[in-house]
This record gives C-alpha cells, sequence and structure tokens, in this order.
C-alpha cells in the first residue's frame, strides 16, 4: 500500500482507529504478519505506531 498524503492519510486512520475492533483477530494477525516479512519493517512499523492504530489492536502494547 502506498500512502501519497501522508497527513491526509494519518489523519483519517487515526480518525477512524477504533473501528479496528470490529475486524477479526484472524485478519489482523494476517496483516501484522505481512508487515513482518516486509523488506521496509521498521518503515512499517514506525507507521503503524504513528497511526496510533496499536492502542485499539488485541495485545496492542505489545508493540511498544
Amino acid at each position: 500500500m502506498r500512502f501519497h498524503n501522508r497527513y491526509e492519510d494519518l489523519h483519517s486512520i487515526r480518525r477512524h482507529a477504533r473501528l479496528i475492533k470490529a475486524i477479526a483477530v484472524e485478519r489482523l494477525k494476517s496483516e501484522i504478519d505481512k508487515i513482518f516479512v516486509n523488506p521496509r519493517t521498521q518503515k512499517s512499523m514506525a507507521y503503524l505506531w504513528d497511526s496510533v492504530l496499536t492502542k485499539f489492536l488485541p495485545a496492542g502494547e505489545l508493540f511498544k
């Protein structure tokens, strides 16, 4: 996924972050697994942290 306007993207993600609770844990795991096999894992993790999604993920405190 490519984000063209980081500010607008982050604003939108933060505004809707609480909705991630409605996504099945299996789907979340699948998407997070993709981050760890990505050659840009560090950048992806930083973006995940900046998006505040970790506050709403099951066991999100593990991402600190």
